[in-house]
């Protein structure tokens, strides 16, 4: 298990603390863009760079994660198939699942990254 990077945003009227790989990975859109402006008004420029090198890192461990699963749905093909003599065995749809909610959050985190690179802080 890793350490959760940690987002702060001081701001006039309180704080935010934000863990990058559970609020990136799943908030939706408006949330996400929100929050931004706000950080956009009130974080330095090493922030952002902070923030941009930990969507990085957490859009990794999501591709990582799905190449792994790659090869582990291959594999379990592989001996189904070997021992069954089928061509093609349909895994279990809770996998697939898993995988699509890797996938958009590894997508979530790409879109918020693209949005932070555009974006201008003056704080």
């Amino acid at each position: 298990m890793t350490d959760k990077a940690i987002f702060r945003v001081n701001h006039p009227t309180g704080s935010y603390e934000i863990v990058v790989s559970e609020f990136f990975g799943t908030a939706d859109k408006t949330k996400i863009k929100k929050l931004l402006r706000i950080a956009a008004q009130h974080c330095t420029e090493a922030q952002q760079a902070d923030l941009l090198r930990d969507l990085t890192t957490e859009h990794d461990r999501c591709v990582k994660a799905l190449d792994k699963l790659d090869v582990l749905i291959a594999e379990q093909q592989q001996v189904i198939s070997d021992f069954f003599g089928l061509a093609q065995y349909r895994g279990l749809d809770i996998l697939n699942g898993t995988i699509r909610a890797i996938a958009r959050r590894r997508d979530k985190l790409m879109w918020t990254r693209n949005l932070v690179t555009k974006a201008r802080w003056v704080g």
